[in-house]
């Protein structure tokens, strides 16, 4: 889901923002539409994710450096099983 993978990374940025703005971050995404997207290379057409897309580019442009890249899903097994982790105790 798109909207949960901005959500997600929108969340990740802030808290680097609020607990070390200096820092350079390198992000990591399985979801290759989200990181077209950051990267300038896909124009957002879906009107429900504009705002998530603007409020990720704000918040990234108050970091002095970040790089954003594609991984498959495979290579980051440990952030999806706590994403799912965190889902099925939501849900519960």
């Amino acid at each position: 889901n798109n909207v949960a993978e901005y959500e997600g990374l929108v969340a990740g940025v802030k808290w680097v923002v609020a607990n070390h703005p200096q820092a350079s971050l390198d992000i990591q995404m399985d979801s290759l539409l989200i990181v077209n997207q950051i990267k300038g290379i896909f124009k957002v057409k879906n009107p429900g994710l504009q705002p998530l897309y603007h409020q990720a580019k704000a918040l990234l442009s108050q970091l002095p450096s970040y790089s954003i890249s594609h991984t498959y899903r495979e290579g980051n097994s440990l952030a999806d099983s706590l994403v799912n982790e965190a889902l099925d105790a939501h849900l519960e």
